[in-house]
């Protein structure tokens, strides 16, 4: 067999003309970037970088880096710089707007024909604490109402405030106080867990001391505390605060309690029936309290010369139920020269023990027991000033006395006529429980010893004071009659 050695070049090249394919290094798959909000324009995001097997030096090896023109946001937003892949923002972005966004990056070589590859790169907006926290309402927006129980336990929760803050992890925190309206520190305010600013009470709550709180609550991030609790009146326009008001529910924790228990009174022993004695009144400091009615509980007889006393039991008197006025049912002449205890029962109540008992003393009168003041004006005239010129006479002297002025009619003159310009207006004094002898009255009024009187007589028009009943003498008789 024949054959000769011979020497063979063999030169190796690219299949193609450009057969290499781009290939990203960065980002990796899943990668993600992150860029601060309303961080300025031209802020680095991300540095992308790929590889060509093809001679870095030719075309088939030269890379570009692009975003593909697929109609998304992206390009408004991020650029990319075509030779050094450097992605940079366009615009400050604002993650309470969009928190993500996903890039297709894109690198080609500029080889014939092109070849090129692509990746995804996840880019997040990091929060920046940008957002005050403000309460979600309308700034024309009316009050918050809440409504409690009076004397329920401290610490407890009475209502809640939700504030909101756009920011998320710690630059969402958000504090509350409460300031205005809680000057006595009644209400306190507290954030959970939530985010909730929780209003409890911390001291005890009183409907007849308030039965309306109005408090202004303001939301803040914890670290401006110090600038955002100062004392000021609500101010709707501001969306950091929120006003709350608490309505207090009364709790019936009082009795009806008479504005007065012990009382002097008088009636007269021709005094007609349904004749008006006195009134007694009671009030209940509990806001929404019912009705108080009034009840004649019992009545004593006493006669002190005597020394007689009857239990006359509910009777002898009527007691109006619902204005607790005193009159008349019954003639009272044959308990002359006596007085009457009388106790009358105030109540709103089923439950025996929410009462309150006032005590009058009814002293029985005759005429000529009592002395008047004549008025140079008619009794209707009288009538309107009786209660001041009441309290002025009784303030005229050193001592307390107590001054009972039981009618106000037309005066009669000695001849038995009426003065119908005039008025007499029969009274009775009184030193604490005990009846001023008439003697005494009558120089207690002696206005020429008391010029403060004197004033009191001119100012409501006093002519004189006499005696109720005129104590006349029998008439002489002649030997003829």
């Amino acid at each position: 067999q024949q054959f000769m050695d011979t020497e063979l070049y063999i030169t190796v090249g690219d299949v193609s003309r450009n057969d290499g394919v781009p290939k990203f290094l960065k980002p990796e798959p899943g990668q993600i970037a992150e860029v601060p909000e309303e961080a300025s324009v031209g802020t680095a995001v991300f540095q992308a970088d790929a590889m060509d097997p093809d001679d870095p030096n030719t075309a088939n090896g030269k890379l570009v880096y692009s975003f593909p023109d697929d109609g998304t946001i992206v390009q408004k937003l991020f650029q990319i710089d075509p030779n050094s892949g450097l992605i940079t923002t366009k615009v400050p972005l604002d993650r309470e707007e969009r928190e993500e966004y996903t890039l297709i990056l894109e690198a080609r070589d500029l080889g014939n024909p092109v070849q090129q590859t692509s990746r995804l790169l996840t880019v997040v907006v990091k929060d920046v604490d940008d957002h005050p926290p403000q309460f979600e309402r309308q700034r024309n927006s009316v009050p918050l109402m809440m409504e409690v129980e009076e004397e329920m336990p401290i610490n407890m929760k009475i209502g809640e405030v939700i504030a909101i803050d756009k920011d998320i992890g710690r630059n969402a925190v958000i504090d509350y106080a409460i300031i205005y309206g809680n000057d006595d520190g009644v209400f306190g305010i507290s954030r959970d867990d939530q985010n909730r600013g929780i209003i409890t009470l911390d001291k005890r709550l009183d409907r007849e001391m308030s039965g309306l709180h109005t408090l202004t609550i303001k939301c803040f991030e914890p670290t401006d505390r110090i600038n955002k609790i100062s004392k000021m009146p609500y101010n709707k326009l501001k969306l950091d605060e929120i006003q709350v008001k608490v309505h207090v529910r009364d709790k019936d924790d009082n009795n009806p309690t008479f504005v007065e228990r012990n009382l002097t009174r008088g009636v007269r022993v021709n005094a007609a029936i349904y004749t008006e004695i006195g009134k007694v009144h009671a009030d209940d400091a509990d806001a929404e309290a019912d009705v108080i009615n009034y009840h004649l509980e019992n009545v004593t007889f006493h006669r002190p010369k005597t020394g007689m006393k009857r239990d006359l039991g509910e009777s002898g008197f009527l007691v109006d139920p619902s204005t607790g006025v005193i009159q008349t049912n019954q003639s009272y002449g044959k308990y002359a020269d006596g007085f009457f205890d009388v106790v009358v029962k105030a109540t709103n109540s089923p439950d025996p023990t929410k009462a309150d008992f006032a005590f009058l003393k009814i002293f029985v009168l005759q005429d000529t027991d009592l002395m008047k003041f004549v008025f140079d004006k008619n009794p209707v005239n009288v009538a309107k000033e009786m209660k001041e010129f009441k309290k002025d006479i009784e303030g005229a002297f050193a001592q307390p006395l107590t001054l009972n002025v039981y009618d106000n009619e037309f005066y009669s003159k000695v001849d038995g006529s009426l003065d119908f310009g005039r008025t007499s207006s029969c009274f009775q004094v009184l030193n604490q429980e005990d009846v001023v002898d008439l003697d005494n009255v009558q120089n207690l009024f002696n206005s020429k010893k008391n010029q403060k009187l004197e004033d009191l007589f001119v100012k409501y028009s006093v002519d004189s004071v006499e005696r109720c009943a005129r104590v006349r003498t029998p008439p002489k008789i002649n030997w003829i009659q």
